[in-house]
Protein backbone atom coordinates (compact mmCIF):
# COMPACT_ATOMS: atom_id res chain seq x y z
CA UNK A 1 0.00 0.00 0.00
CA UNK A 2 1.04 3.59 -0.56
CA UNK A 3 2.21 5.46 2.54
CA UNK A 4 -0.55 7.19 4.52
CA UNK A 5 -0.79 10.94 4.00
CA UNK A 6 0.07 12.78 7.22
CA UNK A 7 -2.98 15.06 7.14
CA UNK A 8 -5.54 12.27 6.91
CA UNK A 9 -6.02 11.58 10.63
CA UNK A 10 -5.74 13.30 13.99
CA UNK A 11 -2.51 14.18 15.71
CA UNK A 12 -1.25 11.27 17.77
CA UNK A 13 -0.60 13.59 20.71
CA UNK A 14 -4.34 14.23 21.22
CA UNK A 15 -6.09 12.72 24.19
CA UNK A 16 -7.83 9.43 23.39
CA UNK A 17 -11.23 10.90 24.26
CA UNK A 18 -10.75 13.70 21.70
CA UNK A 19 -8.88 11.68 19.10
CA UNK A 20 -11.91 10.84 16.98
CA UNK A 21 -13.88 14.04 17.42
CA UNK A 22 -12.35 15.60 14.30
CA UNK A 23 -13.32 12.77 12.02
CA UNK A 24 -16.61 11.46 13.44
CA UNK A 25 -19.42 14.02 13.93
CA UNK A 26 -21.26 13.69 17.23
CA UNK A 27 -24.91 12.91 16.48
CA UNK A 28 -26.05 12.80 20.11
CA UNK A 29 -27.00 16.41 20.56
CA UNK A 30 -28.01 17.16 16.99
CA UNK A 31 -30.51 14.32 16.94
CA UNK A 32 -31.58 14.58 20.64
CA UNK A 33 -30.63 10.99 21.32
CA UNK A 34 -30.34 9.32 24.70
CA UNK A 35 -32.02 12.14 26.61
CA UNK A 36 -33.17 9.82 29.42
CA UNK A 37 -31.40 7.39 31.68
CA UNK A 38 -33.57 4.39 30.87
CA UNK A 39 -31.90 1.08 30.16
CA UNK A 40 -33.02 1.28 26.54
CA UNK A 41 -31.38 4.66 26.14
CA UNK A 42 -28.20 3.48 27.88
CA UNK A 43 -28.04 0.48 25.55
CA UNK A 44 -28.49 2.73 22.53
CA UNK A 45 -25.82 5.05 23.88
CA UNK A 46 -23.40 2.16 24.31
CA UNK A 47 -24.26 0.89 20.84
CA UNK A 48 -23.67 4.34 19.38
CA UNK A 49 -20.29 4.58 21.13
CA UNK A 50 -19.33 1.15 19.85
CA UNK A 51 -20.13 2.01 16.25
CA UNK A 52 -18.55 5.46 16.49
CA UNK A 53 -15.33 4.02 17.86
CA UNK A 54 -15.42 1.27 15.25
CA UNK A 55 -15.72 3.77 12.38
CA UNK A 56 -13.07 6.04 13.88
CA UNK A 57 -10.64 3.15 14.10
CA UNK A 58 -11.31 2.29 10.46
CA UNK A 59 -10.59 5.88 9.46
CA UNK A 60 -7.30 6.04 11.35
CA UNK A 61 -6.36 2.64 9.88
CA UNK A 62 -7.10 3.83 6.33
CA UNK A 63 -9.83 1.22 5.88
CA UNK A 64 -12.60 3.25 4.26
CA UNK A 65 -13.59 2.14 0.77
CA UNK A 66 -16.02 3.09 -1.97
CA UNK A 67 -17.18 0.57 -4.58
CA UNK A 68 -19.08 1.74 -7.64
CA UNK A 69 -22.73 0.72 -7.70
CA UNK A 70 -22.76 0.80 -11.51
CA UNK A 71 -21.27 -2.69 -11.84
CA UNK A 72 -21.98 -6.03 -10.20
CA UNK A 73 -19.01 -5.99 -7.86
CA UNK A 74 -20.24 -7.84 -4.78
CA UNK A 75 -17.16 -10.08 -4.86
CA UNK A 76 -14.95 -7.00 -4.53
CA UNK A 77 -17.07 -5.70 -1.67
CA UNK A 78 -16.82 -9.03 0.16
CA UNK A 79 -13.06 -9.19 -0.39
CA UNK A 80 -12.65 -5.67 1.00
CA UNK A 81 -14.88 -6.38 4.02
CA UNK A 82 -12.88 -9.54 4.65
CA UNK A 83 -9.79 -7.32 4.92
CA UNK A 84 -11.43 -4.96 7.39
CA UNK A 85 -12.75 -2.22 5.10
CA UNK A 86 -16.08 -0.49 5.53
CA UNK A 87 -17.89 1.28 2.71
CA UNK A 88 -18.41 5.00 2.36
CA UNK A 89 -21.08 4.56 -0.31
CA UNK A 90 -24.26 6.58 0.06
CA UNK A 91 -26.76 4.00 1.22
CA UNK A 92 -30.27 4.38 -0.28
CA UNK A 93 -31.80 4.26 3.20
CA UNK A 94 -30.13 7.50 4.34
CA UNK A 95 -32.97 9.72 3.25
CA UNK A 96 -35.88 7.51 4.30
CA UNK A 97 -34.83 5.83 7.56
CA UNK A 98 -34.23 7.97 10.69
CA UNK A 99 -30.81 7.69 12.26
CA UNK A 100 -32.27 6.34 15.51
CA UNK A 101 -34.03 3.55 13.60
CA UNK A 102 -30.78 2.63 11.86
CA UNK A 103 -29.06 2.45 15.22
CA UNK A 104 -31.83 0.42 16.86
CA UNK A 105 -32.04 -2.15 14.10
CA UNK A 106 -28.37 -2.38 13.15
CA UNK A 107 -27.01 -5.90 13.48
CA UNK A 108 -23.98 -7.66 12.09
CA UNK A 109 -23.84 -7.33 8.28
CA UNK A 110 -27.51 -6.42 7.85
CA UNK A 111 -28.67 -3.50 5.70
CA UNK A 112 -29.35 -1.29 8.73
CA UNK A 113 -25.76 -1.70 9.85
CA UNK A 114 -24.43 -0.92 6.37
CA UNK A 115 -26.55 2.24 6.23
CA UNK A 116 -25.51 3.23 9.75
CA UNK A 117 -21.80 2.78 9.06
CA UNK A 118 -22.08 4.75 5.85
CA UNK A 119 -23.93 7.49 7.73
CA UNK A 120 -21.22 7.66 10.40
CA UNK A 121 -18.44 7.77 7.83
CA UNK A 122 -20.22 10.74 6.29
CA UNK A 123 -18.26 12.63 3.66
CA UNK A 124 -14.90 11.38 4.82
CA UNK A 125 -12.92 10.59 1.64
CA UNK A 126 -12.33 6.88 1.08
CA UNK A 127 -8.87 5.36 1.16
CA UNK A 128 -9.66 2.81 -1.54
CA UNK A 129 -12.00 3.47 -4.46
CA UNK A 130 -13.11 1.02 -7.13
CA UNK A 131 -14.92 3.00 -9.81
CA UNK A 132 -15.34 2.98 -13.58
CA UNK A 133 -12.97 5.03 -15.78
CA UNK A 134 -15.90 7.18 -16.90
CA UNK A 135 -15.52 9.23 -13.73
CA UNK A 136 -13.59 12.50 -13.50
CA UNK A 137 -10.09 11.38 -12.52
CA UNK A 138 -9.00 14.73 -11.10
CA UNK A 139 -12.03 14.85 -8.80
CA UNK A 140 -10.53 11.95 -6.83
CA UNK A 141 -6.95 13.15 -6.84
CA UNK A 142 -6.66 12.86 -3.03
CA UNK A 143 -7.85 9.25 -2.83
CA UNK A 144 -4.96 7.07 -1.74
CA UNK A 145 -5.77 4.00 -3.86
CA UNK A 146 -7.90 4.49 -6.98
CA UNK A 147 -8.92 1.98 -9.66
CA UNK A 148 -8.33 4.32 -12.59
CA UNK A 149 -5.34 5.46 -14.61
CA UNK A 150 -5.06 8.85 -16.24
CA UNK A 151 -3.81 8.94 -19.82
CA UNK A 152 -2.22 12.22 -20.85
CA UNK A 153 -3.83 13.16 -24.16
CA UNK A 154 -1.08 15.59 -25.13
CA UNK A 155 1.72 13.06 -24.64
CA UNK A 156 0.35 9.98 -26.36
CA UNK A 157 -2.55 7.62 -26.89
CA UNK A 158 -4.92 5.68 -24.67
CA UNK A 159 -4.68 1.98 -25.55
CA UNK A 160 -8.04 1.45 -23.83
CA UNK A 161 -9.70 3.20 -26.77
CA UNK A 162 -9.76 1.63 -30.21
CA UNK A 163 -8.26 4.62 -32.01
CA UNK A 164 -5.47 4.92 -29.45
CA UNK A 165 -4.61 1.22 -29.71
CA UNK A 166 -4.35 1.55 -33.52
CA UNK A 167 -1.70 4.24 -33.22
CA UNK A 168 0.25 2.56 -30.41
CA UNK A 169 0.57 -0.74 -32.26
CA UNK A 170 1.50 1.06 -35.48
CA UNK A 171 4.24 2.83 -33.56
CA UNK A 172 5.52 -0.40 -32.01
CA UNK A 173 5.53 -2.30 -35.30
CA UNK A 174 7.09 0.60 -37.20
CA UNK A 175 10.05 0.70 -34.82
CA UNK A 176 10.69 -3.04 -34.92
CA UNK A 177 13.48 -4.49 -36.99
CA UNK A 178 12.09 -6.36 -40.00
CA UNK A 179 13.50 -9.61 -38.57
CA UNK A 180 11.66 -9.17 -35.26
CA UNK A 181 8.11 -10.58 -35.08
CA UNK A 182 5.50 -7.84 -35.24
CA UNK A 183 2.49 -7.62 -32.95
CA UNK A 184 -0.31 -9.65 -34.47
CA UNK A 185 -3.10 -7.11 -34.86
CA UNK A 186 -5.54 -6.77 -37.75
CA UNK A 187 -4.81 -3.82 -40.01
CA UNK A 188 -6.74 -0.93 -38.49
CA UNK A 189 -7.31 2.69 -39.46
CA UNK A 190 -8.45 5.65 -37.40
CA UNK A 191 -11.27 7.28 -39.37
CA UNK A 192 -11.98 9.96 -36.76
CA UNK A 193 -11.95 13.31 -38.60
CA UNK A 194 -10.69 11.43 -41.67
CA UNK A 195 -7.23 10.90 -40.14
CA UNK A 196 -6.40 7.69 -41.99
CA UNK A 197 -9.12 7.67 -44.62
CA UNK A 198 -6.66 7.68 -47.51
CA UNK A 199 -4.62 4.85 -45.97
CA UNK A 200 -7.79 2.75 -45.63
CA UNK A 201 -8.75 3.57 -49.22
CA UNK A 202 -5.38 2.30 -50.48
CA UNK A 203 -5.52 -0.84 -48.34
CA UNK A 204 -9.07 -1.67 -49.38
CA UNK A 205 -8.13 -1.54 -53.06
CA UNK A 206 -4.89 -3.44 -52.55
CA UNK A 207 -6.87 -6.10 -50.66
CA UNK A 208 -9.19 -6.49 -53.65
CA UNK A 209 -6.15 -7.16 -55.83
CA UNK A 210 -4.44 -9.52 -53.36
CA UNK A 211 -7.75 -11.35 -52.84
CA UNK A 212 -7.85 -12.13 -56.56
CA UNK A 213 -4.31 -13.52 -56.40
CA UNK A 214 -4.88 -15.55 -53.21
CA UNK A 215 -8.17 -16.96 -54.52
CA UNK A 216 -6.50 -18.03 -57.77
CA UNK A 217 -3.63 -19.62 -55.81
CA UNK A 218 -6.05 -21.65 -53.69
CA UNK A 219 -8.33 -22.76 -56.54
CA UNK A 220 -5.54 -23.49 -59.03
CA UNK A 221 -6.65 -24.49 -62.53
CA UNK A 222 -10.34 -24.37 -61.52
CA UNK A 223 -10.26 -20.59 -62.08
CA UNK A 224 -9.60 -20.91 -65.81
CA UNK A 225 -11.77 -21.92 -68.75
CA UNK A 226 -10.61 -21.56 -72.37
CA UNK A 227 -14.17 -22.08 -73.64
CA UNK A 228 -16.49 -20.65 -70.98
CA UNK A 229 -14.32 -17.98 -69.37
CA UNK A 230 -15.79 -14.47 -69.31
CA UNK A 231 -13.22 -12.58 -67.21
CA UNK A 232 -10.56 -10.97 -69.38
CA UNK A 233 -7.00 -12.02 -68.62
CA UNK A 234 -5.68 -8.50 -69.09
CA UNK A 235 -7.81 -7.33 -66.12
CA UNK A 236 -6.22 -10.03 -63.96
CA UNK A 237 -2.86 -8.78 -65.24
CA UNK A 238 -3.79 -5.28 -64.05
CA UNK A 239 -4.54 -6.65 -60.57
CA UNK A 240 -1.26 -8.59 -60.47
CA UNK A 241 0.63 -5.52 -61.66
CA UNK A 242 -0.92 -3.44 -58.87
CA UNK A 243 0.20 -5.99 -56.27
CA UNK A 244 3.67 -6.20 -57.78
CA UNK A 245 3.94 -2.40 -57.73
CA UNK A 246 3.12 -2.27 -54.01
CA UNK A 247 5.68 -5.00 -53.33
CA UNK A 248 8.34 -2.92 -55.10
CA UNK A 249 7.31 0.00 -52.90
CA UNK A 250 7.87 -2.21 -49.85
CA UNK A 251 11.32 -3.07 -51.20
CA UNK A 252 12.11 0.63 -51.69
CA UNK A 253 12.63 0.16 -55.42
CA UNK A 254 10.03 2.75 -56.45
CA UNK A 255 8.32 5.77 -54.90
CA UNK A 256 5.31 5.09 -52.64
CA UNK A 257 3.18 7.26 -54.97
CA UNK A 258 4.02 5.29 -58.09
CA UNK A 259 1.33 2.90 -59.23
CA UNK A 260 -1.68 4.56 -57.62
CA UNK A 261 -2.80 6.11 -60.90
CA UNK A 262 -2.30 2.80 -62.68
CA UNK A 263 -4.72 1.08 -60.29
CA UNK A 264 -7.18 4.01 -60.42
CA UNK A 265 -7.54 3.93 -64.20
CA UNK A 266 -8.69 0.33 -64.27
CA UNK A 267 -10.12 0.09 -60.75
CA UNK A 268 -13.68 -0.46 -61.95
CA UNK A 269 -12.58 -3.34 -64.15
CA UNK A 270 -10.50 -4.93 -61.40
CA UNK A 271 -13.32 -4.69 -58.87
CA UNK A 272 -15.81 -6.22 -61.30
CA UNK A 273 -13.38 -9.06 -62.02
CA UNK A 274 -13.04 -9.60 -58.26
CA UNK A 275 -16.84 -9.82 -57.85
CA UNK A 276 -17.25 -12.10 -60.87
CA UNK A 277 -14.42 -14.44 -59.89
CA UNK A 278 -14.90 -14.77 -56.13
CA UNK A 279 -18.57 -14.05 -55.53
CA UNK A 280 -20.23 -15.08 -58.78
CA UNK A 281 -18.07 -18.10 -59.62
CA UNK A 282 -17.16 -16.99 -63.14
CA UNK A 283 -14.00 -18.20 -64.92
CA UNK A 284 -11.00 -16.48 -66.47
CA UNK A 285 -10.73 -16.79 -70.24
CA UNK A 286 -7.26 -18.01 -71.21
CA UNK A 287 -5.67 -20.22 -73.85
CA UNK A 288 -5.25 -23.76 -72.58
CA UNK A 289 -1.51 -23.82 -73.27
CA UNK A 290 -1.00 -20.65 -71.18
CA UNK A 291 -2.62 -22.02 -68.00
CA UNK A 292 0.50 -23.73 -66.48
CA UNK A 293 2.59 -20.59 -66.91
CA UNK A 294 -0.09 -18.42 -65.31
CA UNK A 295 -0.53 -20.83 -62.40
CA UNK A 296 3.21 -20.56 -61.72
CA UNK A 297 3.08 -16.77 -61.95
CA UNK A 298 0.29 -16.66 -59.35
CA UNK A 299 2.21 -19.03 -57.07
CA UNK A 300 5.31 -16.80 -57.13
CA UNK A 301 3.25 -13.66 -56.50
CA UNK A 302 1.46 -15.33 -53.58
CA UNK A 303 4.82 -16.21 -52.01
CA UNK A 304 5.85 -12.56 -52.22
CA UNK A 305 2.57 -11.42 -50.69
CA UNK A 306 3.10 -13.69 -47.70
CA UNK A 307 6.72 -12.59 -47.39
CA UNK A 308 5.99 -8.87 -47.23
CA UNK A 309 2.54 -9.02 -45.63
CA UNK A 310 2.36 -12.22 -43.53
CA UNK A 311 -0.97 -11.21 -41.98
CA UNK A 312 -2.69 -11.48 -45.36
CA UNK A 313 -2.52 -15.22 -44.86
CA UNK A 314 -5.52 -14.74 -42.54
CA UNK A 315 -7.32 -12.17 -44.70
CA UNK A 316 -9.23 -14.70 -46.72
CA UNK A 317 -10.44 -13.24 -50.01
CA UNK A 318 -13.86 -11.73 -49.23
CA UNK A 319 -12.36 -8.34 -48.22
CA UNK A 320 -14.56 -8.01 -45.12
CA UNK A 321 -13.94 -5.11 -42.73
CA UNK A 322 -15.24 -4.28 -39.26
CA UNK A 323 -16.44 -0.75 -38.60
CA UNK A 324 -16.12 -0.19 -34.84
CA UNK A 325 -17.23 2.76 -32.69
CA UNK A 326 -13.95 4.03 -31.25
CA UNK A 327 -15.09 4.79 -27.73
CA UNK A 328 -17.71 2.19 -26.86
CA UNK A 329 -17.49 -1.44 -25.81
CA UNK A 330 -19.60 -4.59 -25.36
CA UNK A 331 -19.82 -5.10 -29.13
CA UNK A 332 -22.26 -2.22 -29.57
CA UNK A 333 -22.52 -0.69 -33.02
CA UNK A 334 -20.05 -2.97 -34.85
CA UNK A 335 -20.80 -3.35 -38.56
CA UNK A 336 -19.39 -5.89 -41.02
CA UNK A 337 -19.07 -4.79 -44.63
CA UNK A 338 -17.17 -5.68 -47.78
CA UNK A 339 -18.17 -2.50 -49.60
CA UNK A 340 -15.90 0.54 -49.35
CA UNK A 341 -18.62 3.00 -50.35
CA UNK A 342 -21.00 1.68 -47.69
CA UNK A 343 -18.29 1.99 -45.04
CA UNK A 344 -17.40 5.56 -46.00
CA UNK A 345 -21.06 6.58 -46.22
CA UNK A 346 -21.68 5.21 -42.72
CA UNK A 347 -18.72 7.14 -41.34
CA UNK A 348 -19.83 10.32 -43.09
CA UNK A 349 -23.49 10.04 -42.07
CA UNK A 350 -23.12 9.08 -38.41
CA UNK A 351 -21.91 11.26 -35.53
CA UNK A 352 -20.21 8.20 -34.02
CA UNK A 353 -16.41 8.15 -34.24
CA UNK A 354 -15.13 4.99 -35.94
CA UNK A 355 -12.08 2.89 -36.58
CA UNK A 356 -12.10 0.34 -39.38
CA UNK A 357 -10.34 -3.00 -38.93
CA UNK A 358 -9.66 -5.83 -41.36
CA UNK A 359 -11.73 -8.84 -40.43
CA UNK A 360 -9.73 -12.00 -39.74
CA UNK A 361 -11.53 -14.34 -42.13
CA UNK A 362 -9.50 -17.46 -41.27
CA UNK A 363 -9.87 -17.96 -37.51
CA UNK A 364 -9.59 -21.20 -35.65
CA UNK A 365 -13.04 -22.72 -35.19
CA UNK A 366 -14.42 -25.05 -32.51
CA UNK A 367 -17.07 -27.35 -33.97
CA UNK A 368 -17.35 -24.98 -36.94
CA UNK A 369 -18.10 -22.03 -34.63
CA UNK A 370 -16.14 -18.83 -34.15
CA UNK A 371 -14.79 -17.89 -30.71
CA UNK A 372 -12.51 -15.35 -29.11
CA UNK A 373 -10.73 -15.07 -25.76
CA UNK A 374 -11.29 -12.51 -23.01
CA UNK A 375 -8.08 -12.17 -21.02
CA UNK A 376 -7.21 -9.69 -18.26
CA UNK A 377 -4.23 -7.67 -17.14
CA UNK A 378 -3.69 -5.26 -14.28
CA UNK A 379 -1.51 -2.15 -14.15
CA UNK A 380 -0.42 -0.90 -10.70
CA UNK A 381 1.65 2.14 -9.80
CA UNK A 382 3.57 2.43 -6.53
CA UNK A 383 6.24 4.81 -5.25
CA UNK A 384 8.96 3.35 -7.46
CA UNK A 385 7.46 1.22 -10.23
CA UNK A 386 4.70 0.75 -12.74
CA UNK A 387 3.89 -2.95 -12.59
CA UNK A 388 1.89 -5.02 -15.05
CA UNK A 389 0.33 -8.38 -14.18
CA UNK A 390 -1.17 -10.69 -16.80
CA UNK A 391 -3.73 -13.19 -15.50
CA UNK A 392 -3.69 -16.73 -16.87
CA UNK A 393 -7.43 -17.23 -16.49
CA UNK A 394 -9.55 -16.47 -19.57
CA UNK A 395 -13.05 -17.01 -20.83
CA UNK A 396 -13.72 -18.44 -24.29
CA UNK A 397 -16.69 -16.66 -25.91
CA UNK A 398 -18.65 -18.42 -28.64
CA UNK A 399 -20.91 -17.23 -31.41
CA UNK A 400 -24.42 -18.65 -31.67
CA UNK A 401 -24.29 -19.98 -35.23
CA UNK A 402 -21.80 -21.88 -37.34
CA UNK A 403 -19.20 -19.81 -39.15
CA UNK A 404 -19.84 -18.69 -42.72
CA UNK A 405 -18.64 -15.64 -44.64
CA UNK A 406 -21.67 -15.11 -46.85
CA UNK A 407 -23.88 -13.95 -43.97
CA UNK A 408 -22.74 -10.93 -41.92
CA UNK A 409 -25.09 -11.54 -38.97
CA UNK A 410 -23.63 -10.57 -35.61
CA UNK A 411 -24.78 -13.88 -34.12
CA UNK A 412 -22.15 -15.52 -36.39
CA UNK A 413 -19.31 -13.02 -36.19
CA UNK A 414 -19.54 -10.77 -33.08
CA UNK A 415 -18.56 -13.01 -30.18
CA UNK A 416 -19.01 -10.42 -27.45
CA UNK A 417 -21.03 -11.97 -24.62
CA UNK A 418 -23.45 -9.04 -24.38
CA UNK A 419 -24.29 -9.46 -28.06
CA UNK A 420 -24.59 -13.24 -27.95
CA UNK A 421 -26.79 -13.29 -24.86
CA UNK A 422 -29.56 -11.72 -26.95
CA UNK A 423 -29.63 -14.80 -29.16
CA UNK A 424 -28.98 -17.36 -26.44
CA UNK A 425 -32.17 -16.25 -24.69
CA UNK A 426 -34.11 -17.58 -27.68
CA UNK A 427 -33.24 -21.25 -28.12
CA UNK A 428 -34.86 -21.27 -31.57
CA UNK A 429 -32.26 -18.79 -32.83
CA UNK A 430 -29.10 -20.78 -32.15
CA UNK A 431 -27.50 -23.51 -34.23
CA UNK A 432 -24.79 -24.74 -31.88
CA UNK A 433 -24.69 -27.02 -28.87
CA UNK A 434 -21.73 -25.06 -27.50
CA UNK A 435 -22.36 -22.98 -24.37
CA UNK A 436 -21.95 -19.22 -24.47
CA UNK A 437 -18.65 -19.56 -22.56
CA UNK A 438 -15.89 -22.07 -21.98
CA UNK A 439 -13.18 -21.82 -19.36
CA UNK A 440 -9.60 -21.72 -20.58
CA UNK A 441 -9.13 -25.24 -19.20
CA UNK A 442 -11.89 -26.49 -21.49
CA UNK A 443 -10.16 -24.91 -24.47
CA UNK A 444 -6.85 -26.48 -23.47
CA UNK A 445 -8.59 -29.85 -23.26
CA UNK A 446 -9.99 -29.25 -26.74
CA UNK A 447 -6.49 -28.45 -28.02
CA UNK A 448 -5.40 -31.81 -26.62
CA UNK A 449 -8.25 -33.60 -28.37
CA UNK A 450 -7.04 -32.29 -31.76
CA UNK A 451 -3.41 -33.21 -31.12
CA UNK A 452 -2.15 -29.88 -29.73
CA UNK A 453 -1.87 -30.45 -25.95
CA UNK A 454 0.93 -27.90 -25.42
CA UNK A 455 -0.02 -25.18 -27.90
CA UNK A 456 -1.51 -22.89 -25.23
CA UNK A 457 1.54 -22.97 -22.96
CA UNK A 458 4.15 -22.87 -25.72
CA UNK A 459 2.66 -20.77 -28.53
CA UNK A 460 -0.39 -18.80 -27.49
CA UNK A 461 -0.09 -17.52 -23.92
CA UNK A 462 3.60 -16.50 -24.14
CA UNK A 463 2.73 -14.29 -27.13
CA UNK A 464 -0.23 -12.77 -25.27
CA UNK A 465 2.02 -11.78 -22.35
CA UNK A 466 4.67 -10.40 -24.69
CA UNK A 467 2.16 -8.23 -26.56
CA UNK A 468 0.68 -6.83 -23.33
CA UNK A 469 4.16 -5.94 -22.10
CA UNK A 470 5.04 -4.19 -25.37
CA UNK A 471 1.86 -2.10 -25.31
CA UNK A 472 2.30 -1.07 -21.68
CA UNK A 473 5.98 -0.22 -22.15
CA UNK A 474 5.15 1.90 -25.20
CA UNK A 475 2.45 3.71 -23.19
CA UNK A 476 4.34 4.51 -19.98
CA UNK A 477 5.07 8.08 -21.06
CA UNK A 478 1.33 8.63 -21.62
CA UNK A 479 0.26 7.51 -18.12
CA UNK A 480 0.13 9.74 -15.05
CA UNK A 481 2.47 7.83 -12.73
CA UNK A 482 0.76 8.78 -9.48
CA UNK A 483 1.37 6.18 -6.75
CA UNK A 484 -1.71 4.31 -5.61
CA UNK A 485 -3.31 4.12 -9.03
CA UNK A 486 -4.30 0.87 -10.71
CA UNK A 487 -6.64 -0.32 -13.44
CA UNK A 488 -7.95 -3.64 -14.73
CA UNK A 489 -8.15 -4.14 -18.50
CA UNK A 490 -9.91 -6.84 -20.50
CA UNK A 491 -8.41 -7.64 -23.87
CA UNK A 492 -9.92 -9.74 -26.64
CA UNK A 493 -7.96 -12.17 -28.78
CA UNK A 494 -8.75 -14.34 -31.74
CA UNK A 495 -6.75 -17.49 -32.51
CA UNK A 496 -5.90 -18.10 -36.16
CA UNK A 497 -6.17 -21.43 -37.92
CA UNK A 498 -2.46 -22.04 -37.19
CA UNK A 499 -2.69 -21.07 -33.49
CA UNK A 500 -1.41 -17.50 -33.59
CA UNK A 501 -3.10 -15.08 -31.17
CA UNK A 502 -4.29 -11.84 -32.77
CA UNK A 503 -5.16 -8.94 -30.48
CA UNK A 504 -8.53 -7.42 -31.40
CA UNK A 505 -8.94 -4.70 -28.75
CA UNK A 506 -8.22 -3.65 -25.17
CA UNK A 507 -11.18 -2.64 -23.00
CA UNK A 508 -11.26 -0.38 -19.99
CA UNK A 509 -13.89 -1.26 -17.40
CA UNK A 510 -14.33 -4.88 -18.56
CA UNK A 511 -17.61 -6.50 -17.59
CA UNK A 512 -17.34 -8.60 -14.42
CA UNK A 513 -20.94 -9.69 -13.94
CA UNK A 514 -21.99 -13.32 -13.54
CA UNK A 515 -24.25 -14.72 -16.24
CA UNK A 516 -23.02 -18.33 -16.46
CA UNK A 517 -21.12 -20.84 -14.29
CA UNK A 518 -17.92 -20.05 -16.21
CA UNK A 519 -18.28 -16.28 -15.83
CA UNK A 520 -18.76 -16.75 -12.09
CA UNK A 521 -15.48 -18.64 -11.84
CA UNK A 522 -13.52 -16.36 -14.18
CA UNK A 523 -14.80 -13.00 -12.97
CA UNK A 524 -14.84 -14.11 -9.35
CA UNK A 525 -11.20 -15.20 -9.56
CA UNK A 526 -10.21 -11.96 -11.31
CA UNK A 527 -11.87 -9.81 -8.63
CA UNK A 528 -10.40 -11.81 -5.74
CA UNK A 529 -6.90 -11.63 -7.20
CA UNK A 530 -7.29 -7.94 -8.03
CA UNK A 531 -7.93 -7.16 -4.36
CA UNK A 532 -4.98 -9.32 -3.31
CA UNK A 533 -2.72 -7.52 -5.74
CA UNK A 534 -3.81 -3.98 -4.94
CA UNK A 535 -3.99 -4.33 -1.14
CA UNK A 536 -1.77 -7.14 0.05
Amino acid sequence: MVHVEENRCCDQSDEDENKYSRVIPNHRSSLNLFSTKSSIERNLSDKYDKYSDFVAQKITSNLICHVDNYMELETIRKALRKRGFIEANNHPWHSIVPFRTLLEKADQNNEYEKALLSFLVGKYPPDYMFITPTYDYDKYDQVRVLSMLKFNKTDGFNFGQKDGLCHIIDRINWNLDRNVPRINYPRSYDLIDGKELFEFHKDYRLTVATSIVLFMREKGTKCYSPKHGTIKLRVIDFACHGVDTRIKQEEGLISPRTGLDILEIVWGQIYQAYVDLIKNGKKIKIAKEDIPEYVEKIKCLTDEIYHYWPSRKYDGYFNIWLLKPAWTGQGHGIILSDNENDILEKVKRQKTKYVVQKYVECPMLVHDTKFDLRQYFLIMIDDTHLRCFSHWICSVKFASEKYILTDFSERIHITNSCVQQKFRNNKNEIETDLPILWSINQLIEYFGSIGQPTVWDTQIYPVIKSVILSIVEESVSSIDLKPGRFELFGNDWIITSDYKPYLLEVNRCPGLSYFSPVSKIVCGTIMEDLIKGTIE
